[in-house]
């Protein structure tokens, strides 16, 4: 299991919502050994904190119904 270490936050898409927002990077601290591959992980602010507001199908319930109102 590889360990990931904090690399500086830029412009990219987050992993969990896909939005393209500033993130906080996460680098692997070793390359694959077959590829040289450094795997990379992005998480905006929102994520990071559990926002609800950043759910992957939106603002809505598992019924569909949109919790903002």
């Amino acid at each position: 299991m590889a360990h990931y270490i904090s690399a500086a936050a830029k412009v990219t898409e987050c992993y969990e919502c896909g939005e393209i927002v500033l993130c906080e990077v996460l680098i692997a601290d070793s390359p694959e050994a077959e590829t040289g591959y450094r795997d990379e992980y992005a998480l905006c602010e929102g994520c990071k904190n559990g926002d609800p507001r950043k759910e992957p199908f939106g603002p809505t319930d598992i019924f569909g119904n949109d919790w903002r109102n």
